[in-house]
Protein backbone atom coordinates (compact mmCIF):
# COMPACT_ATOMS: atom_id res chain seq x y z
CA UNK A 1 0.00 0.00 0.00
CA UNK A 2 2.77 2.30 0.88
CA UNK A 3 4.75 1.64 -2.44
CA UNK A 4 1.46 2.27 -4.22
CA UNK A 5 0.74 5.75 -2.78
CA UNK A 6 4.54 6.49 -2.83
CA UNK A 7 4.78 5.56 -6.99
CA UNK A 8 1.05 7.81 -7.55
CA UNK A 9 2.98 10.70 -5.90
CA UNK A 10 5.78 10.26 -7.60
CA UNK A 11 3.69 9.87 -11.10
CA UNK A 12 1.43 13.25 -10.00
CA UNK A 13 5.41 15.09 -9.11
CA UNK A 14 6.59 14.41 -12.66
CA UNK A 15 3.22 15.72 -14.24
CA UNK A 16 3.59 18.66 -12.80
CA UNK A 17 6.58 19.07 -13.54
CA UNK A 18 5.57 18.80 -17.31
CA UNK A 19 3.18 21.25 -17.04
CA UNK A 20 5.40 23.91 -15.32
CA UNK A 21 7.64 23.11 -18.14
CA UNK A 22 5.09 23.49 -20.86
CA UNK A 23 4.04 26.82 -19.09
CA UNK A 24 7.56 28.36 -19.11
CA UNK A 25 7.91 27.81 -22.75
CA UNK A 26 5.14 29.18 -23.68
CA UNK A 27 5.52 31.81 -21.78
CA UNK A 28 8.94 32.58 -23.13
CA UNK A 29 7.93 31.72 -26.58
CA UNK A 30 5.16 34.56 -26.54
CA UNK A 31 7.39 37.34 -24.39
CA UNK A 32 9.88 36.52 -27.76
CA UNK A 33 6.82 36.95 -30.32
CA UNK A 34 5.75 39.93 -28.52
CA UNK A 35 9.30 41.58 -28.56
CA UNK A 36 9.44 40.76 -32.69
CA UNK A 37 6.00 42.12 -32.97
CA UNK A 38 5.79 45.28 -31.41
CA UNK A 39 9.61 45.62 -33.07
CA UNK A 40 8.10 45.24 -36.58
CA UNK A 41 4.60 46.98 -35.80
CA UNK A 42 5.21 49.67 -33.12
CA UNK A 43 2.83 50.53 -30.41
CA UNK A 44 -0.81 48.39 -30.73
CA UNK A 45 -3.93 47.70 -28.84
CA UNK A 46 -4.29 44.50 -26.98
CA UNK A 47 -6.89 42.78 -29.77
CA UNK A 48 -4.48 43.76 -32.29
CA UNK A 49 -1.30 42.29 -30.47
CA UNK A 50 -3.66 39.15 -30.09
CA UNK A 51 -4.17 38.86 -33.67
CA UNK A 52 -0.33 38.94 -34.66
CA UNK A 53 0.24 36.39 -32.34
CA UNK A 54 -1.97 34.00 -32.83
CA UNK A 55 -0.88 34.60 -36.96
CA UNK A 56 3.18 34.11 -35.39
CA UNK A 57 2.33 31.03 -33.55
CA UNK A 58 0.07 29.95 -36.16
CA UNK A 59 -0.61 26.03 -35.50
CA UNK A 60 0.99 25.53 -31.98
CA UNK A 61 -0.71 23.95 -29.17
CA UNK A 62 -0.37 27.07 -27.29
CA UNK A 63 -3.08 30.28 -26.65
CA UNK A 64 -2.43 33.54 -26.93
CA UNK A 65 -5.67 35.73 -25.68
CA UNK A 66 -5.65 38.45 -23.14
CA UNK A 67 -4.71 37.06 -20.18
CA UNK A 68 -1.71 35.12 -21.25
CA UNK A 69 -0.38 38.28 -22.85
CA UNK A 70 -0.93 40.41 -20.06
CA UNK A 71 0.54 37.89 -17.71
CA UNK A 72 4.15 38.16 -20.15
CA UNK A 73 3.43 42.20 -19.68
CA UNK A 74 2.98 42.14 -16.36
CA UNK A 75 6.28 40.05 -15.60
CA UNK A 76 8.13 41.96 -17.78
CA UNK A 77 6.68 45.56 -17.06
CA UNK A 78 10.28 47.33 -17.35
CA UNK A 79 10.32 46.69 -20.99
CA UNK A 80 6.50 47.28 -21.70
CA UNK A 81 4.77 50.06 -21.75
CA UNK A 82 0.84 50.29 -21.57
CA UNK A 83 -0.73 53.82 -22.28
CA UNK A 84 -4.34 54.95 -23.38
CA UNK A 85 -4.92 51.08 -24.31
CA UNK A 86 -2.12 50.98 -26.45
CA UNK A 87 0.89 48.68 -25.75
CA UNK A 88 4.43 49.65 -26.60
CA UNK A 89 8.06 48.69 -26.00
CA UNK A 90 9.67 50.89 -23.30
CA UNK A 91 11.17 53.58 -25.65
CA UNK A 92 14.20 53.72 -23.26
CA UNK A 93 15.12 50.11 -23.70
CA UNK A 94 14.12 50.03 -27.58
CA UNK A 95 18.01 49.40 -29.26
CA UNK A 96 18.51 52.43 -32.11
CA UNK A 97 22.94 51.73 -31.99
CA UNK A 98 25.44 49.17 -29.83
CA UNK A 99 28.97 49.30 -30.03
CA UNK A 100 30.51 46.51 -27.93
CA UNK A 101 34.63 46.51 -27.70
CA UNK A 102 36.34 43.50 -26.10
CA UNK A 103 40.49 42.86 -25.88
CA UNK A 104 42.79 40.22 -24.94
CA UNK A 105 46.55 41.40 -24.55
CA UNK A 106 48.48 38.80 -26.40
CA UNK A 107 45.65 37.86 -28.30
CA UNK A 108 43.74 40.61 -30.45
CA UNK A 109 40.75 42.86 -29.80
CA UNK A 110 37.47 43.47 -31.68
CA UNK A 111 34.96 45.98 -31.76
CA UNK A 112 31.30 45.38 -33.10
CA UNK A 113 28.85 48.47 -34.24
CA UNK A 114 25.50 48.27 -34.80
CA UNK A 115 22.66 49.91 -36.04
CA UNK A 116 19.63 48.70 -35.94
CA UNK A 117 17.98 51.67 -37.42
CA UNK A 118 19.54 50.86 -40.62
CA UNK A 119 19.99 47.04 -39.53
CA UNK A 120 23.53 46.97 -40.37
CA UNK A 121 27.02 46.32 -38.85
CA UNK A 122 30.67 46.31 -38.88
CA UNK A 123 33.52 44.31 -36.81
CA UNK A 124 36.74 45.41 -36.49
CA UNK A 125 39.46 42.71 -35.86
CA UNK A 126 42.83 43.74 -34.02
CA UNK A 127 44.87 40.95 -33.91
CA UNK A 128 48.60 39.85 -32.34
CA UNK A 129 50.36 38.46 -35.20
CA UNK A 130 52.16 36.23 -32.41
CA UNK A 131 49.07 34.68 -30.93
CA UNK A 132 48.91 31.07 -31.88
CA UNK A 133 45.06 31.62 -31.76
CA UNK A 134 45.30 32.94 -35.60
CA UNK A 135 46.66 31.20 -38.36
CA UNK A 136 46.55 33.28 -41.77
CA UNK A 137 43.74 35.08 -43.27
CA UNK A 138 40.29 34.86 -41.48
CA UNK A 139 37.97 33.02 -43.57
CA UNK A 140 34.83 34.76 -44.63
CA UNK A 141 31.57 34.51 -42.03
CA UNK A 142 27.91 34.19 -42.87
CA UNK A 143 26.58 36.70 -41.28
CA UNK A 144 23.75 36.18 -38.67
CA UNK A 145 20.05 37.93 -38.22
CA UNK A 146 20.02 41.57 -36.72
CA UNK A 147 16.57 41.23 -35.87
CA UNK A 148 17.32 38.25 -33.90
CA UNK A 149 20.31 39.65 -32.31
CA UNK A 150 17.98 42.43 -31.04
CA UNK A 151 16.08 40.31 -29.28
CA UNK A 152 19.33 39.07 -27.49
CA UNK A 153 19.96 42.61 -26.43
CA UNK A 154 16.47 43.26 -25.13
CA UNK A 155 17.47 39.92 -23.09
CA UNK A 156 20.56 40.79 -21.94
CA UNK A 157 19.14 44.02 -20.13
CA UNK A 158 21.66 46.10 -20.47
CA UNK A 159 20.33 48.78 -18.76
CA UNK A 160 20.27 46.81 -15.41
CA UNK A 161 24.28 45.97 -15.48
CA UNK A 162 26.31 47.71 -12.81
CA UNK A 163 28.36 50.67 -14.78
CA UNK A 164 31.60 49.29 -13.82
CA UNK A 165 32.61 45.49 -13.41
CA UNK A 166 35.95 44.79 -11.85
CA UNK A 167 37.66 41.65 -10.69
CA UNK A 168 38.97 43.18 -6.96
CA UNK A 169 42.64 42.08 -8.21
CA UNK A 170 44.20 45.12 -7.72
CA UNK A 171 46.28 46.92 -10.56
CA UNK A 172 45.73 44.49 -14.19
CA UNK A 173 47.70 44.56 -16.79
CA UNK A 174 46.65 42.10 -19.03
CA UNK A 175 43.21 41.39 -18.05
CA UNK A 176 39.79 40.68 -20.30
CA UNK A 177 38.68 43.88 -20.78
CA UNK A 178 35.33 45.18 -22.09
CA UNK A 179 32.95 48.05 -22.86
CA UNK A 180 29.35 48.36 -23.84
CA UNK A 181 27.27 51.52 -25.50
CA UNK A 182 23.75 51.04 -25.85
CA UNK A 183 21.64 54.01 -27.35
CA UNK A 184 18.08 53.87 -27.00
CA UNK A 185 15.06 56.10 -28.14
CA UNK A 186 15.59 58.22 -25.36
CA UNK A 187 18.62 57.03 -22.87
CA UNK A 188 22.62 55.95 -23.38
CA UNK A 189 23.57 52.95 -21.31
CA UNK A 190 27.55 53.03 -20.91
CA UNK A 191 29.08 49.73 -19.12
CA UNK A 192 32.57 48.47 -18.72
CA UNK A 193 34.52 45.53 -16.82
CA UNK A 194 37.86 44.40 -16.56
CA UNK A 195 38.27 39.99 -15.80
CA UNK A 196 34.61 40.18 -14.43
CA UNK A 197 31.02 40.32 -16.14
CA UNK A 198 27.77 40.90 -16.27
CA UNK A 199 25.35 37.69 -15.43
CA UNK A 200 24.00 38.35 -18.54
CA UNK A 201 26.88 38.72 -20.65
CA UNK A 202 27.14 35.71 -22.24
CA UNK A 203 23.56 36.36 -23.80
CA UNK A 204 25.18 39.66 -25.34
CA UNK A 205 27.76 37.23 -26.19
CA UNK A 206 26.60 34.07 -27.67
CA UNK A 207 24.43 37.16 -30.22
CA UNK A 208 27.38 38.63 -31.04
CA UNK A 209 29.02 35.10 -32.15
CA UNK A 210 25.90 34.58 -34.02
CA UNK A 211 25.29 38.05 -35.55
CA UNK A 212 29.16 37.79 -36.80
CA UNK A 213 30.32 34.29 -36.93
CA UNK A 214 33.79 35.04 -35.19
CA UNK A 215 34.42 34.16 -31.63
CA UNK A 216 34.06 37.66 -30.15
CA UNK A 217 36.31 37.74 -27.01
Amino acid sequence: MLQRIVRIFIILKEKLALLFQDERVESMWLYEGILKILDEKGPLPLSALCYEADSLFLGDEFTHGPSEIYTVLNKEKELFSIKDGMISINPGKQPLKLSVFAELPGVGAHQLRVDFTRGQFILIEWRDKDSPRFNGVSEPKQPGDIAAFKRKVYKSAIWNWDKSYLSGEGIILDGFTWSVKLKTKSAVYERSGTNKFPVKWKILQGGIRELTGYPFG
